[in-house]
């Protein structure tokens, strides 16, 4: 269930028609977050009492092999491996990564939250509401926050991402004084992006050449 996008504890309990009522779940959730199989995260912007959590499989690897090889393990077994991906995986591909992306992009902020930002990054995650989602959200040790969208395009970001970006930040409890705004692209940034007042992290930036650009 979680390796098909229900992120919410009512979505996976919808999913099992076994289950008599939804606290039978708990064990289970417990089980596998032990394992390390799935993970369960909180909104930064959300009260520590609040209810507001999303859960993930906690390997990129499982939910490859969830959302590509066990629906297809039939026409693999037999052969059919290039049929397989150009058929069934490369459509789906780039959505699939997309939240890998995402997962990638935080990581790089816990790492490198220092050379980018000046200071170290205090907690990394992410930001939701019942309008909006922020990718990347991230308190640094100086109090002020970062927070980002990332894009898996072909395309590059281009002024439309940061509006969004800026709108969803409108959303949140943190001042503008104090934040940090940063955009991940896959494929780069336009000539407006550019010149805008925002950290652009791009590719060769998450390989490890830390040359992000910020006016």
């Amino acid at each position: 269930a979680v390796a098909d996008g229900c992120t919410q504890w009512g979505e996976i309990v919808n999913r099992l028609p076994d289950l008599k009522e939804g606290s039978q779940l708990g064990p289970y959730m417990a089980r596998l977050e032990g394992l390390r199989l799935i993970e369960a995260h909180r909104s930064l912007d959300s009260d520590a009492r609040a209810r507001n959590t999303r859960y993930r499989l906690g390997d990129p690897f499982l939910g490859f092999w969830y959302h590509f090889v066990l629906p297809n393990q039939s026409a693999l077994e037999v052969g059919h491996q290039a049929q397989v991906f150009e058929q069934a995986i490369a459509p789906h591909l780039d959505r699939f990564l997309g939240p890998v992306f995402e997962t990638v992009c935080r990581d790089f902020v816990r790492r490198h939250g220092q050379e980018v930002f000046g200071t170290p990054a205090r907690e990394v995650g992410a930001i939701w509401g019942a309008d909006f989602d922020l990718d990347v959200a991230a308190t640094l040790l100086d109090g002020r926050t970062v927070l980002g969208e990332c894009k898996w395009w072909e395309d590059r970001v281009g002024l439309n991402v940061l509006e969004k970006l800026r709108s969803s930040v409108g959303k949140t409890r943190h001042a503008a004084a104090t934040t940090e705004l940063a955009l991940f692209s896959r494929a780069g940034f336009t000539e407006e992006v550019q010149a805008a007042r925002v950290t652009r992290i791009d590719l060769p930036t998450l390989y490890g050449q830390l040359t992000s650009a910020k006016i």
